[in-house]
C-alpha cells in the first residue's frame, strides 16, 4: 500500500502537496505551545476586575464549568466553582468582597468560591 501511494507522489502534480505538507508541519512545529494551566480570556477578564478591588492586590482565577443539557438537549456551559488567588487574601474584608464579586460576575454561590492568599514572587 505504501508502495503504491509513493509511486503516486513521483509524479509531477504531487510535487505542491508534498511541499505543502513540510511548509504545515514545519509551522506546527515552530507553533508556540499555550502553557498549561495559562488562563483564559474570561479568567483574565474576571481576573482584571478582581485586582481592582481595594486592598485585593494582583489577582489570578481560575473557572470550572459543568455542562447543563438545555432545552431541545443543547449542551451548554455553566460557571460551577471558582478559585481566586490574591495577594490581599490575608485580610478577611478583602476576601469576602472578592467573594461576593465572583459570586456577582458568575451566578453562583457562595459555597462554590475558594479565596486563596497568593504565595509571594521570589
Amino acid at each position: 500500500m505504501m508502495n503504491k501511494f509513493l509511486e503516486k507522489m513521483k509524479g509531477a502534480k504531487a510535487l505542491p502537496l508534498l511541499l505543502l505538507a513540510a511548509v504545515l508541519c514545519l509551522a506546527l512545529c515552530l507553533m508556540p505551545e499555550e502553557p498549561k494551566g495559562a488562563m483564559t480570556e474570561e479568567e483574565m477578564r474576571i481576573s482584571r476586575t478582581l485586582s481592582r478591588i481595594q486592598g485585593a492586590g494582583e489577582c489570578a482565577v481560575s473557572i470550572w464549568y459543568e455542562n447543563e443539557t438545555g432545552a431541545f438537549g443543547s449542551g451548554e456551559k455553566r460557571p460551577s466553582g471558582i478559585i481566586i488567588l490574591s495577594r490581599g487574601a490575608q485580610d478577611l474584608s478583602v476576601r469576602l468582597q472578592l467573594m461576593q464579586a465572583a459570586q456577582t460576575l458568575l451566578g453562583i454561590d457562595a459555597g462554590h468560591v475558594a479565596v486563596f492568599q497568593m504565595e509571594e514572587e521570589k
